[in-house]
């Protein structure tokens, strides 16, 4: 016998395994945007690490 956690995104149906999806005290991942030394300002990027706070703070909310 066997458990492990393994992210939604590298949850692949197997053959003889079972996913379970956890619906409480459900673990927490940390994520980080990497932003080449003076990027963080350009407009593009800026976009994007916005975007990425948004959905971040989404996501949060439906977890809690």
């Amino acid at each position: 016998m066997g458990v492990a956690l393994v992210p939604r995104t590298a949850a692949v149906r197997r053959d003889g395994v079972v996913m379970r999806e956890l619906s409480t005290d459900r673990p927490r991942r940390h994520v980080v945007a990497a932003v080449r030394k003076g990027a963080r300002d350009a407009p593009a990027v800026a976009r994007v690490l916005d975007a990425l706070r948004t959905t971040a703070d989404r996501l949060s909310e439906q977890n809690t």
